[in-house]
């Protein structure tokens, strides 16, 4: 249970079948795994990966023939100079990520096949995957094969990615870290109960439909609702939800 300054002190630090837990927060860092088969994913709440060259940096990088056991799970990944995610001859998994707002999605060459579900990609400048594909992931341009895979392309509906807040909205209930509260909207995200079919939302709160959401909260508690009671909001874009 030790703690560590940065993500990639604590991934310098560990070895092959750990579980690395990063607490909500705004990391600066290219990360790379160096090699390492662990799982490094956000503890409860998506922290935010920016690369920390706004114009030529990564968020992460693979390099080192990472197989499938090199994971990295709900974060929020914005601000890359070049692109959230890089692999070269590494085939890493990426689940239930929220890649938005950088200058490219994810690049793969030399081989690389990375495997990537559940995750949605959005206003990146020039482009979403390069020599990769996504599945079960929300995309903002459907090439070729991408319109397949159970993938769709429509506006996800964040709450307020201006401010940082990539929450989905939901008629059913959406957490807001600002008010501390669940807070309902006009309308619900398309990227609810869209992932990833064969992974059940096990730490989604009730009511979910029983199949993940997109995105860096999809599988967290702080992931929105899909059913229930539906709030009627007039005149206002969200409303809190009374605790009992």
């Amino acid at each position: 249970n030790d703690a560590f300054a940065t993500i990639q002190y604590a991934v310098n630090h560990t070895i092959n079948g750990d579980i690395i837990l990063v607490w909500p927060g705004v990391y600066r860092e290219e990360i790379s795994f160096d090699s390492k088969a662990i799982t490094l994913q956000s503890a409860d709440e998506a922290a935010v990966i920016t690369a920390p060259n706004p114009v030529t940096g990564y968020a992460f990088s693979f390099s080192g023939a990472e197989t499938s056991s090199s994971v990295v799970r709900n974060f929020v990944i914005v601000d890359c100079g070049k692109a959230a995610v890089y692999c070269d001859v590494a085939s890493p998994t990426l689940t239930n990520l929220t890649i938005a707002g950088n200058q490219f999605g994810i690049i793969a060459v030399s081989g690389a096949d990375p495997s990537i579900t559940s995750c949605i990609f959005w206003n990146n400048a020039d482009g979403d995957l390069y020599g990769c594909r996504a599945h079960f992931s929300c995309l903002q341009e459907l090439v070729g094969l991408d319109a397949e895979n159970g993938n769709i392309s429509t506006d996800p509906f964040f709450a307020d990615p201006e401010n940082g807040d990539y929450h989905l909205q939901s008629r059913y209930g959406r957490y807001s870290a600002a008010d501390n509260a669940w807070v309902v909207d006009a309308l619900t995200s398309p990227c609810i109960d869209a992932g990833d079919p064969d992974v059940y939302p096990g730490r989604e709160r009730a009511p979910h439909g029983g199949r993940v959401n997109m995105g860096a909260y999809g599988g967290t508690p702080s992931s929105s609702l899909s059913g229930g009671q539906s709030w009627d909001v007039v005149n206002s874009a969200v409303q809190v939800i009374p605790s009992n």
